[in-house]
């Protein structure tokens, strides 16, 4: 039977337009779908052992500032991150932690524990870290032994304070020329000047003139 040339090229033209529709179709079908809105939040938040190998699984490192522990005042402690994050504060007790804002003011004489932590955008947490900070402003006490004095031999001056200092001698009050000594000068022939100790905050005393003399 001979199909006439018309209808023999409308049943090719049908032919052809069905496979090339089923093409289409497969080659969609083999395109990955992105995550909904509700999937890319239960990734954000999973646990850092079970975030896939392309995301972010490094916590954020966070740092106290100021680095120095004694302060003869108020102290200001700054947070940073390495990263963008959220970070967690609490002071005297990591029982029950702010979210932290602006910096914190430590005020009162004595020890000040800071506690912080840190947690990124995607749920990496940083372990709690901790910083010490002690205010004094009070100088330190200073008693000198023996009392000046003239002496017939050579003399041991201790020098006796009551908290952690650095000890100087200084020629005339009030010169900035410190020079570092020990907490007891050997006096083999004769000493005059001053004695200043200064605590690990920065409080300094003093002493008024004292003058050793050996009579030899």
């Amino acid at each position: 039977m001979k199909i006439p040339l018309p209808r023999c090229f409308l049943l090719l033209s049908a032919a052809l337009f069905l496979v090339l529709l089923s093409g289409a179709f497969l080659n969609a079908s083999a395109i990955p779908k992105s995550p909904a809105s509700g999937a890319k939040k239960n990734i954000a938040r999973a646990r850092p052992d079970s975030i896939p190998s392309w995301l972010d699984t490094i916590p954020p490192r966070v740092t106290s500032f100021p680095a120095k522990r004694y302060h003869p005042g108020i102290v200001l402690v700054t947070l940073k991150a390495s990263k963008p994050s959220f970070i967690w504060y609490a002071v005297a007790s990591s029982a029950k932690t702010e979210t932290y804002r602006k910096p914190v003011p430590l005020i009162r004489q004595g020890r000040h524990t800071v506690y912080f932590y840190g947690e990124d955008y995607v749920g990496n947490r940083s372990k709690l870290d901790s910083a010490v900070y002690i205010i004094d402003s009070r100088p330190p006490l200073l008693s000198i032994k023996p009392d000046p004095g003239r002496f017939r031999r050579p003399v041991t001056v201790r020098l006796m304070v009551n908290k952690p200092c650095r000890f100087f001698t200084q020629a005339r009050s009030g010169d900035s020329s410190l020079v570092p000594c020990q907490d007891s000068l050997r006096v083999t022939a004769s000493f005059s000047g001053h004695i200043t100790v200064i605590d690990s905050a920065g409080n300094r005393t003093t002493s008024e003139r004292v003058a050793y003399i050996i009579d030899s």
